[in-house]
């Protein structure tokens, strides 16, 4: 757990302790209104049918940074799907999950330069040096990938029909302190701000662990990390 992250839960436990004569159900919801926006509508889920109807569907859990490799094999299981079984790429759904530390490759390179995010998250490239540069984002170096590789990058893979789902509550207790304490502002703010740089096309959901368990009710096959 990153310092900020730490810091930001100690402050919300500091905050439940203060009203430690409200009965502990209470004080759950408190805490998980914070993580989580009240109104049901907010939540999209509308790429579970996408699931559904594929003929071949997997869902890629990226819990952590792993050089991008965790994202990018979704892109490259895709790709490999339609190569070698003959499957159009419009039937293979390749879900990808960005919670827990790897809720940063969910973000833009502005980001990653505005607050030092490799550093901060001792971040590496596909080369396994240490970067700033979020390694799955399209760069000037992909000339030299195999294309099966230089085209899982996170940009491509939505724009070819990948699923690619951020974790909300990991949004709440890593992006959005960040934001917060860099920036000093109040929490509605920074939440607003750090929503301003989501790669586009990546869809928040309630969870990591809810989006990974509603892709598999949705008949996709899960890939962990290994």
């Amino acid at each position: 757990m990153s310092t900020t992250r730490r810091e930001f839960v100690e402050r919300m436990a500091a905050g439940a302790a203060l009203v430690g004569g409200i009965p502990l159900t209470a004080r759950m919801e408190k805490v998980a209104s914070v993580a989580a926006p009240p109104v049901k509508d907010e939540w999209d889920l509308s790429w579970a049918k996408q699931v559904t109807a594929a003929k071949n569907k997997a869902v890629f859990d990226s819990p952590e940074i792993e050089s991008g490799l965790g994202m990018m094999r979704a892109g490259i299981w895709k790709a490999q799907v339609n190569e070698v079984q003959g499957v159009p790429l419009s039937k293979v759904a390749a879900v990808t999950v960005l919670r827990h530390e790897g809720i940063v490759l969910a973000m833009q390179q502005s980001f990653w330069d505005k607050y030092g995010v490799g550093p901060m998250k001792k971040a590496t490239g596909l080369d396994g040096k240490p970067t700033n540069t979020n390694p799955v984002l399209v760069s000037p170096a992909d000339g030299g990938l195999p294309p099966v590789l230089a085209n899982a990058r996170l940009e491509k893979f939505i724009k070819g029909g990948g699923i690619a789902l951020g974790c909300n509550l990991a949004f709440e207790l890593d992006i959005v302190p960040i934001v917060m304490e860099h920036d000093k502002l109040g929490h509605d703010e920074a939440r607003k701000l750090g929503l301003t740089m989501l790669v586009p096309g990546v869809i928040l959901q309630p969870s990591g662990v809810f989006a990974v368990v509603h892709a598999q009710e949705a008949g996709a096959q899960y890939v962990g990390l290994s």
